[in-house]
């Protein structure tokens, strides 16, 4: 025959039970920001590497425009304010996301600059401990975006 559980045992369950509930909702709630730098190159590329990555060393673009857009390829797409790079060419973009940095998001990235070509790629969201490293080639800038297939619902709407 099993005797009941005590007060205290009970109590102490609860106490364990909570804050296992809590941090797995911390987790998913902290800050996180997409985080990067933009260098001069030869060929316009959109990396993740790590956050001690050598290459984040570069020779920084400063002013380039940084334009972050999460599940870019569904309807829901956000895009998020976008950013300006420092003078040594870092940015980063705050993501007020459930998850960033821990879940997986897709993510779009177009950057800019006066007299370089642009670079613009469509990755998963770099984890906490990563960083994107964008190369802007000097050059002319033919990038356009897509179309988007909601503009065209004012054309066929009814009146």
């Amino acid at each position: 025959m099993t005797t009941p559980p005590t007060f205290s045992r009970i109590r102490s369950g609860v106490w364990i039970a909570s804050l296992l509930v809590a941090s797995v909702l911390l987790t998913g709630c902290g800050s996180y920001a997409f985080q990067g730098r933009v260098i001069h190159g030869s060929n316009p590329e959109i990396v993740v590497v790590d956050r001690d990555d050598a290459r984040l060393e570069g020779s920084g673009v400063p002013g380039a425009s940084v334009r972050l857009t999460l599940d870019p390829e569904s309807l829901g797409r956000k895009i998020l304010p976008g950013q300006t790079t420092r003078p040594d060419g870092t940015f980063s973009i705050p993501v007020d996301e459930f998850g960033a940095g821990t879940l997986e998001y897709n993510a779009g990235l177009l950057v800019r600059k006066d007299g370089h070509e642009a670079a613009h790629s469509n990755f998963p969201l770099p984890r906490s401990n990563e960083r994107v490293l964008i190369v802007l080639p000097r050059g002319n800038d033919t990038y356009s975006e897509p179309d988007n297939p909601l503009d065209d619902l004012d054309r066929f709407a009814p009146n």
